[in-house]
């Protein structure tokens, strides 16, 4: 389906950005590259805040221009047809397909998708494209007709967490779908249209997939939390808390078997004690042994050739990874430019700046702060590394945010905590400033932040929305829901318009030194957590209710507890 009101506005945007392109200037404003694709002589650089595409002319070292194309870009993919990418418009909800010519960039295709689409795969055989979409827990299969421009028809399928990162198997007809904050993968059958199976790893942060030249391993990049672990000094320092790992995953224990398929597959522990390299990102590797994997949180590249084995320096947040020749290519995603490492020396021999920017605001100050491994002890881990992008990776961490250690606590969501106070689970921080203080040193054990850098994380803290419901909700049900919630009682700790309230409450549930009155956290986007309650004892909002039946105690009549979920899910 074409939009060609939005394609007219898009043109018009453009031929503004190429005039001033064309008067030797490149627009001022905040890029944040996500994706590298080379097309010809060219690679497209995908800049998600500004929703434009930079084409780079890697051999000069300079940009030839930059085109606006969707309202804020999540990935770009090659295009298998006679346009050079597919674009993913993450605010629009549509997919794109867009080509060079006549000196521009045109829009020749857009397909709308479910909303929040993240990441998309092609399946050149089968003629389909791939796409997850984060919030909506959708993976769309796109049926293609053979010149790649019109879609013949579309699937969708149901996921059971929110996904992020697609992965080809080698039989070409497998995909591997990646869970964008906890540590399931999915594998799902593309040609019967179905999900075979999901596998639960001892992993979070699942940011890089790659298979090895001969298909039969999978690299994986990802974070570990051990929840058994203290978050002192000592469990910081030797790396216990927090592991940053690449794992060579046998692709055949993802296809058979149970339990978790980290346990038959080889290690190597990114960084080392003394000097860590906290959020791994992106792997890429070839047939020659040559191996790279960004170092997210330190703003490095670990690369692998013949000859040596080292960590480079590129820019803040290296997210996505290509190559061109002997050419290794890093996007910056917090400097908004392109670092080249040749792969014959391991060396940086240029970065290359996407185009001016305005001053950084403070939200975007406290954003390079949040990403920052730097900001721990050793560089293990940084606040994305627990709250991954704002949300929560649904693992449990023995902090000292309840006063002590010994009974492990749910790692609480932050998109939203901006007006959601106090904070930890027995509401001890009044402000959200003491929060990151306390969080900063006694969890991450780095040095004291200036009080510069305290205002900084929390104007950031301020811009992260709740997420929205997994689904469309039934607006009949939501307002018999509201009126139960009422009823039973439940806005006395969970208040409107926040839904959460200031002070302590037993909730009959002890954790394991015996305490059972605690704070209760916001319930806006509840829907979208995995685990749920102080110590992760549910795993759904109906156990939660028909099971646990918190608070209350008591047993609800089937149509209300079922317009209480619906209620619940639509906050």
């Amino acid at each position: 389906m074409v939009c060609w009101t939005l394609i007219a506005g898009l043109l018009c945007a453009q031929a503004s950005a190429d005039a001033a392109i064309a008067a030797g200037e490149l627009p001022s404003h905040v890029r944040r590259p996500v994706a590298l694709v080379p097309a010809g002589d060219v690679v497209l650089v995908a800049n998600q805040h500004s929703g434009t595409l930079s084409v780079l002319d890697v051999r000069a070292g300079q940009v030839v221009s930059e085109h606006p194309v969707a309202g804020r870009i999540s990935h770009l993919v090659p295009h298998p047809g006679r346009a050079d990418a597919w674009v993913l418009d993450e605010a629009g909800h549509r997919l794109l397909a867009v080509t060079r010519g006549g000196g521009g960039l045109q829009v020749v295709q857009v397909a709308d998708l479910p909303a929040y689409p993240v990441r998309a795969a092609v399946w050149p055989e089968g003629r389909r494209v791939l796409v997850s979409s984060l919030w909506s827990r959708r993976l769309t299969v796109l049926r293609m007709d053979e010149s790649w421009e019109r879609t013949l028809g579309r699937s969708e399928l149901a996921l059971d967490f929110p996904p992020r990162e697609l992965l080809w198997l080698p039989d070409e007809r497998r995909l591997l779908v990646a869970d964008a904050f906890g540590g399931r993968l999915a594998v799902v059958d593309v040609a019967a249209e179905r999900v075979e199976r999901v596998r639960q790893l001892d992993a979070h942060n699942l940011r890089g997939l790659a298979l090895s030249g001969d298909g039969r391993t999978l690299y994986l990049t990802h974070q570990s939390l051990d929840s058994s672990a203290w978050t002192d000094r000592d469990d910081v320092h030797w790396g216990i808390l927090m592991t940053n790992a690449l794992h060579g995953v046998p692709v055949e224990s993802l296809l058979r078997g149970e339990g978790d398929p980290l346990r038959d597959a080889w290690i190597e522990r990114l960084g080392q004690v003394g000097r860590a390299a906290g959020d791994p990102g992106p792997v890429w590797l070839d047939h020659q042994g040559r191996l790279a994997v960004a170092l997210s949180g330190v703003g490095e590249v670990s690369v692998t050739g013949g000859s040596y084995a080292q960590s480079v320096a590129v820019g803040s947040r290296p997210v996505a990874l290509c190559v061109v020749g002997d050419l290794l290519l890093a996007a910056n995603h917090l400097d908004d430019s392109v670092s080249v490492i040749d792969l014959g020396e391991g060396q940086v021999v240029r970065t290359i700046s996407l185009g001016p920017a305005p001053e950084l605001t403070a939200s975007q100050r406290g954003e390079r702060l949040f990403f920052d491994a730097r900001l721990s002890h050793d560089r293990w881990m940084s606040c994305h590394s627990c709250h991954s992008e704002g949300h929560t990776i649904e693992r449990l961490s023995d902090t000292l945010g309840d006063g002590g250690y010994g009974a492990p606590k749910r790692i609480l969501s932050l998109l939203g905590t901006g007006r959601a106070g106090p904070w930890a689970w027995n509401g001890s921080s009044e402000s959200l400033e003491d929060q990151i203080q306390k969080s900063v040193r006694s969890t991450m054990h780095g040095a004291e932040l200036s009080a510069d850098q305290v205002r900084d994380l929390v104007a950031y803290l301020h811009t992260l929305e709740p997420p929205p419901p997994p689904r469309p909700v039934k607006s009949a049900e939501v307002e018999l829901g509201r009126q139960v919630f009422q009823r039973e009682g439940c806005q006395q700790c969970h208040r409107p318009p926040t839904y959460t309230s200031a002070g302590v409450y037993d909730v009959r549930l002890t954790d394991r030194l015996g305490a059972r009155r605690f704070n209760p956290p916001s319930l806006l986007g509840v829907g979208q957590r995995d685990l749920l309650l102080h110590d992760g004892l549910a795993t759904s909002l109906e156990q939660v209710i028909l099971e646990l039946r918190h608070p209350a105690g008591r047993s609800l009549d089937p149509d209300d507890a079922r317009a209480l979920l619906e209620f619940l899910r639509s906050l």
